[in-house]
């Protein structure tokens, strides 16, 4: 009888552990939990943008959650005149290969799924952005196909307006977070050409699948990285 009220009380004793493991643990997590929900808003840098070859650019966005599930963003940068592989000497004739201009962005992200902690989430949303370019570019050209090429420096002029329908995961350490998203848009181009040697000469290869003159509609394939600082 003693062995039995003995085994009974570590038993009790057992369970009261568990339990209290549990609610601390639950209690921690709704902590957690609170601390995500009440960081309503995001500042923000998309870093990948410095590398990128035919695309530099230096941008900063700002998130901002007005619903349970809803966010808002927009977002903004000025084009660099090279990715960062230009500043360093990388790229070969940079100094004819220069950009300028701003992009700017909005979107509107709807949360599909969010951890009990709050720490991870997935997204969908729809982005629209306008991209006004000016770039300072040489290119291979050639009056024909069997014509002998040359070296032709210009400016390209553009003006672009696109949208996007993306799907993205968040990640929150604290007040940092980090988001990736990627998707399939269209995009309208509207881009002319000056200072062209022989302006009716076709341009070879990259030159002219990127800059090619005229109003014309492309795919578009986001990818974006950001980190930010909530609060």
């Amino acid at each position: 009888m003693k062995k039995v009220l003995i085994r009974v009380v570590f038993l009790v004793l057992g369970l009261f552990t568990v339990i209290d493991g549990v609610c601390q643990k639950r209690l921690r997590m709704f902590e957690r939990n609170r601390f995500h929900k009440d960081k309503l808003n995001v500042i923000s840098l998309y870093p990948v943008g410095v590398l990128n070859i035919l695309d530099p650019s230096l941008q900063i966005g700002y998130d901002r959650k007005v619903r349970e599930n809803v966010v808002i963003q927009i977002s903004g940068g000025i084009i660099l005149p090279h990715s960062i592989f230009g500043f360093v000497g990388l790229l070969p004739n940079k100094d004819y290969y220069r950009f300028s201009g701003y992009k700017i962005m909005g979107e509107t992200k709807y949360i599909l799924a969010e951890t009990i902690s709050g720490r991870h989430n997935l997204f969908c949303s729809v982005e629209a952005f306008y991209k006004n370019e000016r770039n300072e570019v040489n290119g291979s050209a050639s009056p024909g196909p069997s014509e002998l090429t040359y070296t032709d420096y210009f400016t390209v002029h553009k003006e672009v307006v696109g949208v996007g329908l993306k799907f993205g995961m968040q990640f929150m350490f604290g007040r940092m977070i980090m988001e990736f998203n990627s998707g399939v848009g269209l995009r309208h181009n509207n881009i002319t050409q000056t200072n062209r040697d022989n302006p009716e000469d076709r341009l070879n290869e990259t030159p002219n699948h990127i800059h090619r003159k005229g109003k014309y509609y492309r795919l578009y394939l986001p990818l974006h990285y950001k980190i930010g600082y909530r609060f």
